[in-house]
């Protein structure tokens, strides 16, 4: 039932970074079970469910990056390729521009969307050459194996949870052999950067995959070719960049973006974006309001101002369409809007303050009747917020939150939730002990008017959980520092709910 994480990292300044990585979640085999030999007529091996390692080498020579094991490749404005985490769109309005690392060495959790093998970058003067290779297995659902006969394999769907706990998700591990391959060579000077990227993904196996409807333009084969261009010019107080990209199936995507610094006090951003229904980018990550980047068209406008010393306004806009069907969507061209405004008050070095509304306004189908063709309506969500951060002493902060939301679909009836939430950081600097401890009340109708709200945790870990039903949350995180270097963390988390006899369902159903 335990989960348990190894991690090790040895790093020389920027220059140098080795590490290993081993992991079990809660509810896999851990040493090895007879009853999972039995069906599958094979000894499991003894120890970790995942284990990943790297080495990596930084700014060495003529040498930009040169990873050897698992890594991440982050290339242009993530249209093309994009492995690893890649943030949307945030509190602030001129992070919309993305800035790719090339080559970055892995060490974390995730069992499927990451590097395995060889990557080299290079610096020759303004010419920059990157090339990778990569080749691991990943997890599917497989319906039909002859590998052994034929080497035909069927896959129905791709599984990137990660989890192998049941006969099902045993199955499914380590199923299809993936095998990738990409170059992108770029030139580079102090105002200017162009690149062209070019990428290619092979599956062993035949990509059968359930499609629906509104998915039947997603990608369903075992090969896939992706070449794109991304370009950035900076002028004075200008930076125009972008990105355009066209995968195997004919689809192409396209984002270009403008940051612009009109006064010392004031700046703005814009960014406009077409992703085609039948782009398929694999390793795609860039900026939309779909979780993928495919069948979306839209417009984001952002300010930031400074009014003075003590205040400050952030806001945007960002009005999207979807050409084609999407998830709970039965109906093309349909469109939906994105709005974000935060008034933040700094009267002190101790005392900061801020508010926050943000409405979103999406289509979705309708509640109403029970047609094969559902009516198109829409899913209407306002959220506010305000935070006070307060310095007691130097070794004292307090941090005090409310957040409110409304929610309304087409058909249904208008749903709340409200969040209270008050953190006490402690971090003193001639002793050995600090910790954060938080206290939250919280009351939502449903899961759709849920509040996220990140949480401080031990090393190398966050949370960003959903809080809804009714209850109260509570956790206190510790960190005791033994010496320079040497250090123990403790947490301890509770969730109370008033409403609810079980919590989760099936396998991880809690009374």
């Amino acid at each position: 039932p335990d989960n348990l994480y190894l991690r090790y990292r040895f790093k020389y300044q920027n220059h140098l970074s080795i590490g290993f990585t081993a992991e079990k979640d809660a509810g896999e085999s851990f040493l090895p079970n007879m009853k999972v030999n039995e069906l599958f007529n094979q000894q499991t091996t003894a120890g970790f469910d995942f284990y990943s390692a790297h080495f990596y080498l930084r700014e060495v020579g003529k040498i930009k990056g040169l990873a050897l094991g698992d890594f991440h490749i982050q290339l242009g404005q993530g249209l093309t390729f994009w492995s690893g985490l890649a943030a949307g769109k945030t509190s602030n309005p001129m992070a919309i521009k993305r800035n790719p690392m090339g080559i970055r060495p892995y060490a974390s959790l995730d069992e499927n969307l990451f590097m395995r093998g060889a990557a080299l970058a290079m610096n020759f003067n303004q010419l920059h050459i990157l090339a990778f290779g990569s080749k691991k297995r990943i997890d599917a659902n497989i319906t039909s194996d002859s590998l052994s006969s034929d080497g035909d394999l069927t896959i129905s769907s791709f599984q990137a949870s990660g989890l192998h706990t049941t006969v099902a998700e045993l199955q499914d591990k380590d199923a299809l052999e993936e095998n990738i391959a990409g170059a992108e060579i770029a030139y580079k000077n102090d105002f200017l950067t162009i690149g062209a990227i070019s990428t290619v993904t092979y599956y062993r196996g035949e990509i059968n995959r359930n499609l629906s409807m509104y998915s039947q333009f997603q990608f369903n084969n075992n090969i896939n070719w992706v070449n794109g261009a991304h370009y950035s010019l900076i002028k004075r107080n200008i930076n125009v960049f972008g990105e355009v990209s066209r995968s195997l199936s004919g689809g192409s995507a396209q984002l270009h973006g403008l940051l612009a610094s009109l006064h010392p006090n004031l700046a703005l951003s814009i960014l406009y974006r077409d992703y085609d229904r039948d782009f398929q980018g694999n390793f795609s990550s860039a900026i939309s309001e779909n979780s993928t980047t495919i069948n979306e068209e839209g417009l984001y406008a952002g300010v930031q101002f400074k009014i003075n010393n003590n205040w400050e306004i952030s806001s945007y806009f960002d009005q999207f369409k979807f050409p084609w069907m999407k998830y709970q969507v039965d109906k093309p061209n349909t469109t939906g809007i994105d709005g974000f405004l935060q008034l933040v008050y700094h009267p002190s070095k101790k005392l900061d303050i801020y508010g926050r509304i943000r409405h979103r306004n999406r289509p979705y189908n309708s509640l109403n009747g029970d047609m094969e063709l559902n009516e198109v309506g829409i899913a209407d969500q306002w959220n506010y917020r305000i935070n006070f951060n307060v310095l007691i002493t130097e070794s004292l902060r307090l941090r005090s939150r409310i957040e409110y939301v409304t929610y309304e679909r087409t058909g249904g009836q208008t749903e709340n939730g409200l969040l209270i939430a008050q953190d006490v950081i402690y971090k003193p600097k001639e002793s050995n002990l600090s910790f954060n401890a938080r206290f939250a009340l919280f009351d939502t109708d449903s899961y759709n008017s849920r509040i996220y709200s990140y949480e401080n945790d031990v090393l190398y870990y966050f949370r960003i959980p959903a809080y809804y039903f009714q209850g109260a949350r509570s956790y206190l995180t510790l960190r005791y520092q033994f010496k320079k270097g040497i250090d123990l963390w403790l947490r301890y988390g509770n969730w109370f709910y008033t409403n609810r006899t079980t919590i989760g369902s099936g396998y991880n159903e809690i009374n």
